[in-house]
Protein backbone atom coordinates (compact mmCIF):
# COMPACT_ATOMS: atom_id res chain seq x y z
CA UNK A 1 0.00 0.00 0.00
CA UNK A 2 1.23 3.21 -0.91
CA UNK A 3 0.65 6.49 1.46
CA UNK A 4 2.24 9.85 1.01
CA UNK A 5 0.91 13.21 1.95
CA UNK A 6 -1.35 15.30 -0.35
CA UNK A 7 2.24 16.74 -1.84
CA UNK A 8 4.25 13.99 -2.05
CA UNK A 9 1.40 11.61 -3.42
CA UNK A 10 0.25 14.18 -5.79
CA UNK A 11 3.90 14.91 -7.17
CA UNK A 12 4.95 11.25 -7.32
CA UNK A 13 1.40 10.74 -9.76
CA UNK A 14 2.32 14.08 -11.28
CA UNK A 15 5.67 12.66 -12.91
CA UNK A 16 4.00 8.94 -13.53
CA UNK A 17 0.72 11.43 -15.53
CA UNK A 18 3.57 13.48 -17.15
CA UNK A 19 5.00 10.07 -18.54
CA UNK A 20 1.86 8.02 -18.77
CA UNK A 21 -0.45 10.86 -21.44
CA UNK A 22 1.81 10.49 -24.77
CA UNK A 23 1.71 6.73 -24.50
CA UNK A 24 -1.62 5.77 -22.57
CA UNK A 25 0.37 3.59 -20.38
CA UNK A 26 -1.07 1.89 -17.02
CA UNK A 27 -0.15 2.92 -13.67
CA UNK A 28 1.77 0.01 -11.88
CA UNK A 29 -0.70 -2.09 -9.94
CA UNK A 30 -0.98 -1.18 -6.28
CA UNK A 31 -3.19 0.58 -3.95
CA UNK A 32 -2.76 4.36 -4.10
CA UNK A 33 -3.82 6.37 -1.24
CA UNK A 34 -3.72 10.02 -1.84
CA UNK A 35 -3.77 12.39 1.57
CA UNK A 36 -4.99 15.39 1.56
CA UNK A 37 -6.32 18.48 3.62
CA UNK A 38 -7.01 21.46 2.51
CA UNK A 39 -9.10 22.07 -0.66
CA UNK A 40 -9.15 25.83 -1.68
CA UNK A 41 -10.96 28.14 -4.14
CA UNK A 42 -8.42 30.66 -5.45
CA UNK A 43 -11.86 33.16 -6.07
CA UNK A 44 -13.51 32.23 -3.53
CA UNK A 45 -10.51 32.24 -0.45
CA UNK A 46 -12.23 32.53 3.05
CA UNK A 47 -9.98 34.83 5.69
CA UNK A 48 -8.22 31.47 7.37
CA UNK A 49 -7.51 30.01 3.70
CA UNK A 50 -5.26 33.18 2.52
CA UNK A 51 -2.94 32.94 6.22
CA UNK A 52 -3.05 29.01 5.83
CA UNK A 53 -1.99 26.99 3.15
CA UNK A 54 -1.11 23.50 4.80
CA UNK A 55 -0.86 21.02 2.28
CA UNK A 56 -3.54 23.03 -0.07
CA UNK A 57 -4.51 22.03 -3.63
CA UNK A 58 -7.36 23.95 -5.31
CA UNK A 59 -10.51 22.78 -6.25
CA UNK A 60 -9.34 23.29 -10.04
CA UNK A 61 -6.20 20.90 -9.40
CA UNK A 62 -8.09 18.13 -7.38
CA UNK A 63 -10.94 17.75 -10.43
CA UNK A 64 -7.74 17.43 -13.04
CA UNK A 65 -5.94 14.74 -10.92
CA UNK A 66 -9.10 12.90 -10.28
CA UNK A 67 -10.17 13.39 -13.95
CA UNK A 68 -6.78 11.49 -14.95
CA UNK A 69 -6.85 8.86 -12.50
CA UNK A 70 -10.82 7.66 -12.24
CA UNK A 71 -9.51 6.73 -16.26
CA UNK A 72 -6.25 4.89 -14.71
CA UNK A 73 -7.40 3.25 -11.35
CA UNK A 74 -10.47 1.25 -10.01
CA UNK A 75 -11.95 3.63 -6.95
CA UNK A 76 -12.11 2.20 -3.50
CA UNK A 77 -12.85 2.86 0.04
CA UNK A 78 -10.19 3.04 2.74
CA UNK A 79 -12.35 0.05 4.17
CA UNK A 80 -12.20 -1.83 1.02
CA UNK A 81 -8.48 -1.00 0.29
CA UNK A 82 -7.53 -2.41 3.67
CA UNK A 83 -9.39 -5.97 3.31
CA UNK A 84 -6.59 -5.97 0.56
CA UNK A 85 -3.58 -5.66 2.02
CA UNK A 86 -2.58 -9.37 2.76
CA UNK A 87 -3.91 -9.83 -1.23
CA UNK A 88 -1.72 -9.83 -4.46
CA UNK A 89 -2.68 -6.65 -6.56
CA UNK A 90 -3.70 -6.71 -9.90
CA UNK A 91 -4.27 -3.67 -11.04
CA UNK A 92 -4.26 -0.01 -9.70
CA UNK A 93 -6.63 0.92 -7.17
CA UNK A 94 -7.28 4.76 -5.59
CA UNK A 95 -7.84 5.88 -2.10
CA UNK A 96 -8.48 9.00 -1.21
CA UNK A 97 -8.57 10.65 2.59
CA UNK A 98 -9.09 14.07 3.74
CA UNK A 99 -7.63 14.65 7.41
CA UNK A 100 -8.25 17.64 9.86
CA UNK A 101 -11.99 18.27 8.67
CA UNK A 102 -11.37 21.87 7.12
CA UNK A 103 -15.00 23.19 6.01
CA UNK A 104 -13.71 23.54 2.46
CA UNK A 105 -13.74 19.58 2.44
CA UNK A 106 -17.68 19.92 2.37
CA UNK A 107 -17.76 23.25 0.42
CA UNK A 108 -14.91 22.53 -2.26
CA UNK A 109 -13.76 18.80 -2.62
CA UNK A 110 -17.23 17.27 -2.07
CA UNK A 111 -19.08 18.26 -5.40
CA UNK A 112 -16.02 17.69 -7.17
CA UNK A 113 -16.12 13.60 -5.63
CA UNK A 114 -19.53 13.00 -6.31
CA UNK A 115 -18.85 14.12 -9.75
CA UNK A 116 -16.32 10.95 -10.00
CA UNK A 117 -17.84 8.90 -7.60
CA UNK A 118 -15.64 8.26 -4.98
CA UNK A 119 -15.96 7.56 -1.54
CA UNK A 120 -12.97 9.50 0.28
CA UNK A 121 -12.28 8.95 4.30
CA UNK A 122 -12.28 12.09 6.35
CA UNK A 123 -10.30 11.98 9.63
CA UNK A 124 -11.77 14.53 12.05
CA UNK A 125 -11.12 15.79 15.32
CA UNK A 126 -13.37 16.38 17.79
CA UNK A 127 -11.59 19.29 19.52
CA UNK A 128 -12.39 21.15 15.94
CA UNK A 129 -15.99 19.96 15.48
CA UNK A 130 -16.91 20.91 18.95
CA UNK A 131 -15.19 24.58 18.18
CA UNK A 132 -11.43 24.35 18.59
CA UNK A 133 -9.03 25.51 15.56
CA UNK A 134 -6.23 23.83 14.94
CA UNK A 135 -3.35 25.50 16.23
CA UNK A 136 -1.37 26.22 13.29
CA UNK A 137 -3.98 27.89 11.26
CA UNK A 138 -4.06 30.30 14.54
CA UNK A 139 -0.89 30.93 14.37
CA UNK A 140 -0.44 31.42 10.43
CA UNK A 141 -3.29 34.29 10.89
CA UNK A 142 -1.43 35.65 14.02
CA UNK A 143 1.88 35.22 12.05
CA UNK A 144 0.54 37.32 8.77
CA UNK A 145 -1.37 40.14 9.98
CA UNK A 146 1.11 41.45 11.75
CA UNK A 147 0.89 40.17 15.32
CA UNK A 148 4.22 37.99 15.71
CA UNK A 149 6.06 40.09 17.75
CA UNK A 150 2.66 40.01 20.44
CA UNK A 151 2.62 36.11 19.49
CA UNK A 152 6.36 35.83 20.21
CA UNK A 153 6.44 38.00 23.82
CA UNK A 154 3.27 35.08 24.84
CA UNK A 155 5.62 32.61 24.04
CA UNK A 156 8.46 34.08 25.81
CA UNK A 157 6.97 34.46 28.82
CA UNK A 158 5.31 30.72 29.21
CA UNK A 159 7.86 28.78 27.55
CA UNK A 160 11.85 30.37 28.30
CA UNK A 161 13.56 27.22 26.79
CA UNK A 162 13.26 29.10 23.21
CA UNK A 163 14.16 32.03 21.82
CA UNK A 164 11.23 33.01 19.59
CA UNK A 165 11.39 35.33 17.30
CA UNK A 166 9.51 38.36 16.20
CA UNK A 167 9.79 37.74 12.60
CA UNK A 168 6.90 36.37 11.24
CA UNK A 169 8.03 33.33 8.68
CA UNK A 170 10.87 32.59 11.78
CA UNK A 171 8.15 32.50 14.43
CA UNK A 172 5.44 30.18 12.27
CA UNK A 173 8.45 27.85 11.70
CA UNK A 174 9.13 27.76 15.41
CA UNK A 175 5.82 26.90 16.46
CA UNK A 176 5.46 23.97 13.84
CA UNK A 177 7.81 21.91 16.99
CA UNK A 178 5.21 20.53 18.74
CA UNK A 179 8.20 18.32 20.79
CA UNK A 180 8.93 22.10 22.19
CA UNK A 181 6.27 21.65 24.60
CA UNK A 182 3.55 19.66 24.09
CA UNK A 183 0.36 21.63 24.73
CA UNK A 184 1.75 24.95 25.95
CA UNK A 185 1.82 25.91 21.89
CA UNK A 186 -1.40 25.25 21.70
CA UNK A 187 -2.85 27.08 24.85
CA UNK A 188 -0.71 30.32 23.70
CA UNK A 189 -1.93 30.65 20.22
CA UNK A 190 -5.54 30.30 21.23
CA UNK A 191 -4.86 32.84 24.42
CA UNK A 192 -3.29 35.41 21.59
CA UNK A 193 -5.89 34.78 19.54
CA UNK A 194 -8.64 35.45 21.17
CA UNK A 195 -7.13 38.49 22.85
CA UNK A 196 -6.48 40.04 19.14
CA UNK A 197 -9.45 38.74 17.37
CA UNK A 198 -11.90 36.98 19.59
CA UNK A 199 -13.21 33.40 19.21
CA UNK A 200 -11.26 31.85 16.86
CA UNK A 201 -14.70 29.72 15.88
CA UNK A 202 -15.98 32.44 14.29
CA UNK A 203 -13.78 31.47 11.60
CA UNK A 204 -15.42 28.60 10.64
CA UNK A 205 -11.99 26.72 10.09
CA UNK A 206 -13.59 23.06 10.49
CA UNK A 207 -16.42 21.17 9.75
CA UNK A 208 -19.31 21.26 12.50
CA UNK A 209 -20.98 17.46 13.31
CA UNK A 210 -24.34 18.38 10.76
CA UNK A 211 -21.22 19.08 8.00
CA UNK A 212 -20.14 15.53 8.84
CA UNK A 213 -22.94 13.74 8.52
CA UNK A 214 -24.08 15.49 5.12
CA UNK A 215 -20.54 13.57 4.19
CA UNK A 216 -21.37 10.42 5.24
CA UNK A 217 -24.99 10.87 3.69
CA UNK A 218 -22.80 11.19 0.38
CA UNK A 219 -20.88 8.32 0.72
CA UNK A 220 -17.89 9.43 2.84
CA UNK A 221 -16.67 7.38 5.53
CA UNK A 222 -15.36 8.75 8.76
CA UNK A 223 -11.94 7.91 10.56
CA UNK A 224 -10.64 8.77 13.84
CA UNK A 225 -7.89 11.30 14.02
CA UNK A 226 -7.56 11.87 17.56
CA UNK A 227 -9.82 14.07 19.98
CA UNK A 228 -7.02 17.23 19.78
CA UNK A 229 -4.75 16.21 16.58
CA UNK A 230 -2.15 14.94 19.57
CA UNK A 231 0.90 14.00 18.17
CA UNK A 232 0.99 10.48 19.95
CA UNK A 233 5.05 10.02 19.96
CA UNK A 234 4.87 12.49 22.98
CA UNK A 235 2.34 10.38 24.39
CA UNK A 236 1.90 7.54 26.88
CA UNK A 237 0.28 4.35 25.38
CA UNK A 238 -2.41 5.42 27.92
CA UNK A 239 -2.75 8.90 26.90
CA UNK A 240 -2.69 7.89 23.15
CA UNK A 241 -5.94 5.02 23.51
CA UNK A 242 -7.61 8.05 26.05
CA UNK A 243 -6.83 10.35 23.00
CA UNK A 244 -8.42 8.20 20.63
CA UNK A 245 -11.44 6.92 22.54
CA UNK A 246 -12.18 10.05 23.42
CA UNK A 247 -12.48 11.04 19.79
CA UNK A 248 -14.86 8.27 19.65
CA UNK A 249 -17.05 9.04 22.11
CA UNK A 250 -17.69 12.43 20.82
CA UNK A 251 -18.86 11.36 17.24
CA UNK A 252 -20.92 8.57 18.57
CA UNK A 253 -23.02 11.09 21.26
Amino acid sequence: VERGSAARGAARLGRLVYKLRPNTLSLPPAIYILAFHSVIDPENFQPWEKAYDKVSVTAKNLENQLDFLSGHTTPLSLSEAMELVDEEIDRPYLVLTFDDGYMNTLTNAAPIIRQFGLRPTLFVNGAFAGGGVYYRALVAILTRNGHAAVLAEELSRRIKSVPWSSDATTLFNQTKDQYTAPGMIEEVADIVFRRVFGDPAALRVHLQPDDVVELVRLGWEVGNHTYRHDVLSLLSREQVSESIEANEAYWEA
